[in-house]
């Protein structure tokens, strides 16, 4: 009797165990079920032909440059998703966390075939809410008006390197591309950088809106006019560059032989008809009292060395310390040397390419 109740106790307790084991499971297999379903409802798949597929979202596509930009090192590229122009979550991340205080909402607009991003600046000192709307096409963020003229942008991302190019080791067919891209047709007529995004940020669709914005500055110990979004990212750069002229002379030598700082200046990019980012007081040049007999910036150098100028070594470029580059690029700034057509006195403030080069 007492083996048969033991038995009995025991039969109870293991149908209570595979009890709960089936709400357990049933729970677990409910829930994936219900996330698959939400994550279907708020991020729809769609193909090319914008219609439900029932597949995972595909990732974000980033259209590739038709020729090299100033931007892009010819040992690199602009990554591609040939299968997908739609965007995903990963790329406008770089966004949302290089521009934090502003808000990234997406939907899909079967309408354009393409993905509606809605950004706001929220009010602040006095301003309004501000809202725009941009579709993706590539990366390009384009007013509705510009989707006929996709092809003549850029995407906003792109690669931006941790290191320098060395032209030693710069192929025949990378010379011809750089020396097509710098070509006066090219920098005319050519596909150039979309601004519709960084005129609805720093509300520089016209000069005399821009200017209400642009605030005189101590920078490295010379004055520059720039846009009042980046001069907490400056302060943070100056600190930065202060504390390491204490103990690496080569930092203390840089800052004794600075000149000036050119930053606003309300232009379009010599030889071409688009906007530079010094109008919209975000880019800086730090000019050296003296390049020392090297090369600054590869217009200038053309004049000299009209077919050759990309293939100068960078031993006889002027440049700022590795460590003040670093200093820039930690708080967001990019820095003109590493670009193929090379602005070696140059910084641009673009937090969303760190983000996409560096962090992602």
């Amino acid at each position: 009797m007492r083996k048969k109740s033991r038995k009995k106790k025991e039969d109870v307790i293991a149908g209570i165990l595979i009890f709960f084991l089936v709400i357990f499971l049933s729970g677990r297999i409910f829930s994936a079920g219900w996330e698959k379903f939400h994550s279907e409802i708020h991020h729809p798949s769609v193909t090319k032909e914008g219609r439900s597929a029932g597949l995972p979202e595909p990732e974000l596509s980033v259209k590739e440059s038709a020729a090299v930009p100033d931007y892009v090192s010819p040992q690199t590229s602009v990554p591609t998703n040939e299968s997908s122009d739609y965007i995903g979550i990963r790329y406008l991340t770089c966004l949302r966390k290089a521009y934090s205080d502003l808000s990234f909402e997406q939907s899909w607009d079967a309408q354009h075939d393409d993905w509606l991003i809605r950004v706001t600046v929220p009010a602040s000192q006095g301003q309004e809410a501000r809202t725009a709307d941009f579709y993706w096409a590539g990366g390009a963020l384009l007013p509705g008006e510009e989707l006929e003229n996709a092809d003549s942008y850029w995407s906003i991302l792109y690669d931006y390197p941790r290191g320098l190019a060395d032209p030693a080791d710069m192929t025949k067919e990378e010379k011809e591309v750089i020396r097509e891209f710098s070509s006066t047709e090219n920098r005319k007529n050519g596909a150039g950088t979309s601004m519709f995004f960084f005129d609805f940020l720093y509300q520089s669709d016209t000069r005399g809106q821009l200017e209400s914005h642009i605030t005189s500055i101590s920078f490295l110990k010379h004055r520059a006019n720039v846009h009042e979004r980046i001069v907490a990212p400056l302060r943070r750069v100056e600190k930065r560059v202060f504390a390491l002229a204490k103990t690496d002379a080569e930092v203390a030598g840089f800052l004794a032989g600075l000149k000036s700082n050119d930053s606003y200046l309300w232009r379009t990019i010599a030889g071409t008809k688009r906007k530079s980012f010094h109008s919209l007081g975000i880019a800086l040049d730090v000019l050296p009292k003296s390049q020392g007999g090297k090369q600054i910036f590869w217009s200038w150098a053309k004049d000299k060395y009209p077919n050759d100028w990309m293939l100068i070594p960078l031993k006889d470029r002027w440049m700022p310390p590795k460590s003040v580059i670093e200093a820039f690029e930690e708080e967001g700034f990019i820095w003109g040397g590493k670009w193929a057509i090379w602005d070696n006195m140059h910084f641009e403030y673009h937090p969303e390419l760190i983000e996409y080069n560096f962090h992602r």
